[in-house]
């Protein structure tokens, strides 16, 4: 007797949601000047080696954990922000306005 086991398909049902994040954060990556700024930004120090490349793939796949979700929230003052906004891709004030918002981050 032969047992096959398959790992599960990841759910493609509801993929806007995961595409909308990624648009958002991307939005952030691009008016925060590029991948390596927006590494600095994130984590208050030079990347080492390629950590800021590897930081980008992990944006550009989309598919965030709380936990980043929770670092980008604290480093980059998005409490106003919206889970609609992230994830349906609601218009926010970040977005319409990055750069101001970005500036008075980085004067924190």
């Amino acid at each position: 007797m032969t047992i096959t086991v398959t790992m599960p398909k990841k759910p493609t049902e509801h993929s806007e949601f995961a595409e909308n994040a990624r648009n958002y954060i991307k939005a952030l990556r691009d008016n925060a000047g590029g991948a390596k700024p927006f590494f600095e930004l994130v984590h208050d120090r030079e990347p080492v080696k390629n950590e800021s490349i590897t930081f980008n793939n992990q944006i550009n796949r989309g598919n965030y954990s709380a936990e980043l979700v929770g670092m980008l929230v604290d480093k980059l003052n998005l409490e106003s922000v919206t889970l609609g906004e992230l994830y349906k891709g609601y218009k926010s004030k970040l977005i319409q306005q990055p750069e101001q918002q970005l500036i008075e981050q980085s004067n924190k």
